[in-house]
């Protein structure tokens, strides 16, 4: 059961990159696109899963994905990340694909993660 919420976790990061909203202005710093993931996901992540991983994995994870998707996602992309809101993105995309690829490679991390503190 834990492992099924902990997969569930995963896939949000990439699902709100396929959903619909517009971003606009000039590139935000990673910092910026990191808080606003780490905000849009708040409430995507029950208490139980938050206990379990921990908010410094959490963290990791959001930051790991931003330092593996910035330097290749539109400007647009970018700037509804940092607002917190979901960009407009098909699955087709370009930028589908480079922020899924981050969320794949740093979802193995958060998972080694995760079973080291199971096993702990």
């Amino acid at each position: 059961m834990k492992l099924k919420k902990l997969s569930t976790l995963l896939m949000i990061p990439a699902l709100a990159v396929a959903l619909s909203a517009c971003g606009g202005g000039e590139k935000p710093t990673k910092e910026e696109v990191t808080n606003g993931l780490s905000s849009a996901m708040e409430g995507q992540i029950d208490q139980a899963t938050l206990d379990q991983l921990g908010g410094d994995a959490l963290d990791n994870y959001y930051s790991c994905i931003v330092d593996g998707s910035y330097d290749d996602l539109s400007d647009d992309t970018l700037r509804s990340l940092a607002d917190g809101e979901d960009p407009s993105a098909s699955t087709e995309s370009d930028d589908y694909k480079v922020f899924n690829d981050a969320v794949n490679t740093c979802a193995q991390s958060l998972m080694d993660e995760a079973l080291s503190n199971l096993e702990g």
